[in-house]
């Protein structure tokens, strides 16, 4: 294959916020075209489930925040299954983990955790990690939650089957 197929978002500033698709021509070294797939505010960042059929975005609307997921067909089109916009706030990443998906707020210092159903995400439990905490990564790594801070200069660790009790704290030296 000559052809690389991805997806980036695009912010509101753009004229066409959404999820883009494009082609990247690895002969050429040139992109050859990029076209709006998914249409709405925030799609800041996005993550795949493991087999790459399911795309899941965070997505902002009128200052609340939340999750959208899409399909992926064969042309790499794709196709909403579910969203839910819950929260105050703005979220700034999202990843999985089975049918858990967390996302980090970067602007009130939390992270929100959803479970995955047939009939959609729902939130079950939040986070607070501290003001202006910015955090701006969640994922899993081996049995805990690590939260990534970037305005209070740590990573923490939290027990997903204790509550998502906190575990552990690294702190690093003041603007690290």
């Amino acid at each position: 294959m000559n052809t690389i197929i991805g997806y980036v978002g695009g912010h509101k500033l753009n004229e066409k916020p959404g999820i883009h698709k494009f082609t990247f021509d690895k002969e050429t070294n040139k992109f050859t075209s990029l076209e709006l797939i998914a249409e709405f505010e925030h799609p800041d960042y996005f993550s795949f489930n493991k087999g790459e059929d399911e795309l899941v975005s965070i997505i902002t609307k009128d200052n609340k925040a939340g999750l959208i997921s899409f399909s992926i067909d064969n042309d790499y089109e794709l196709t909403k299954i579910k969203s839910v916009i819950d929260k105050e706030g703005k979220a700034c990443y999202v990843s999985q983990s089975e049918d858990m998906y967390f996302s980090a707020n970067y602007g009130d210092g939390t992270v929100n955790i959803y479970k995955k159903t047939e009939k959609g995400f729902h939130p079950i439990y939040q986070i607070y990690v501290a003001e202006d905490a910015k955090c701006h990564q969640a994922f899993m790594w081996k049995q805990y939650l690590v939260v990534v801070s970037l305005g209070a200069d740590m990573v923490q660790f939290y027990d997903p089957t204790n509550e998502f009790g906190l575990v552990e704290t690294i702190l690093f030296p003041e603007g690290s």
